[in-house]
């Protein structure tokens, strides 16, 4: 079964949905043209996930990605949307923000469980 996040309303000081879980990992991304490519992950949460590229991904674009978590035994598939892209000026990519447009329970399970565990390296705003 397929969860699609159910985004909640924003408050006046509140910017993000869900509180973010910083944490760097391997990512492989597959674009609509079925090309593989490898990149990682500066963050992410229950509503999206923040990496690094070398290609300018425009916003809108579709991408499906492959996390690995050491709690799962195989790596999670997810659907994403790009949202924006910042070019890095330190050193060689882009920065890339996507939103979840489907990710499994399975996952959903391992987020909430990394939200409560993580205090202090999270940020919520």
């Amino acid at each position: 079964m397929m969860y699609v996040p159910n985004f909640r309303k924003k408050t006046a000081k509140e910017k993000r949905k869900f509180v973010r879980v910083r944490e760097y990992r391997l990512v492989k991304y597959r674009e609509p043209d079925n090309s593989q490519k490898l990149s990682f992950v500066r963050d992410y949460s229950e509503g999206g996930i923040l990496f690094h590229c070398k290609e300018d991904l425009s916003p809108g674009r579709i991408l499906e990605m492959e996390l690995n978590f050491p709690e799962l035994e195989n790596p999670v598939k997810v659907k994403t949307q790009v949202l924006r892209t910042k070019k890095l000026n330190r050193v060689e990519g882009f920065e890339v923000a996507a939103v979840f447009l489907e990710i499994g329970e399975e996952l959903i399970r391992v987020l909430k469980r990394k939200n409560r565990g993580s205090s202090g390296k999270s940020q919520i705003g």
